[in-house]
C-alpha cells in the first residue's frame, strides 16, 4: 500500500464529477482508497470511479456503496490489477450516482482549495479542471 506524502490541505465538494490526475509508483495497481466527508450527515447512494488512461481510454470502474461510508473515512475501490502502472499517468474521475436526499460528499485533497468566487464561476461555465491533488491510498496486487 503507498500511503499519502502528506496531510490533506482541504477538501473539494463533489458537485457533479471530480477528475484527478494520478501516477502511481508500482505495478499492477488494483485499488484507491479515498478520504471522504460527507458533511457530518448520513450519504446514501454510490461513489463511482471511472481510471481513464493518459490517453483518454477508460481503463477500470468502479463503484463504492455510500451507505457504509462515515464522515472523514476511507472509502475503497478495487479493480482488477493494472500490470505495468509504475509512472503511467491516469486520471480519476469520481461521479455521484443516485444520492439520496442531503446527501453531500466531499474529498479530500492535498492542496489548498481555490476561494469560493472561483469554484463558481467554473461550476457556472461547466469547467470541471482535472486537479493534481488528491488525498487517497494506492493499493498494489
Amino acid at each position: 500500500m503507498e500511503q499519502p506524502m502528506q496531510p490533506p490541505a482541504s477538501h473539494v465538494r463533489l458537485h457533479g464529477t471530480l477528475s484527478y490526475r494520478l501516477v502511481p509508483r508500482g505495478r499492477a495497481w488494483q485499488g484507491v482508497d479515498v478520504l471522504v466527508g460527507t458533511h457530518q450527515q448520513r450519504a446514501s447512494g454510490r461513489l463511482e470511479l471511472v481510471v481513464l488512461s493518459g490517453a483518454g481510454n477508460v481503463v477500470r470502474r468502479a463503484t463504492a456503496d455510500l451507505a457504509a461510508a462515515g464522515d472523514n473515512e476511507w472509502l475503497h475501490f478495487e479493480f482488477a490489477p493494472i500490470a505495468n502502472a509504475a509512472g503511467c499517468a491516469f486520471v480519476l474521475r469520481f461521479r455521484l450516482a443516485a444520492p439520496g436526499p442531503g446527501t453531500r460528499l466531499s474529498l479530500y485533497d492535498t492542496a489548498a482549495e481555490a476561494t469560493r468566487p472561483t469554484r463558481r464561476a467554473l461550476r457556472r461555465l461547466g469547467l470541471h479542471p482535472t486537479r493534481n491533488s488528491l488525498y487517497c491510498r494506492l493499493r498494489y496486487a
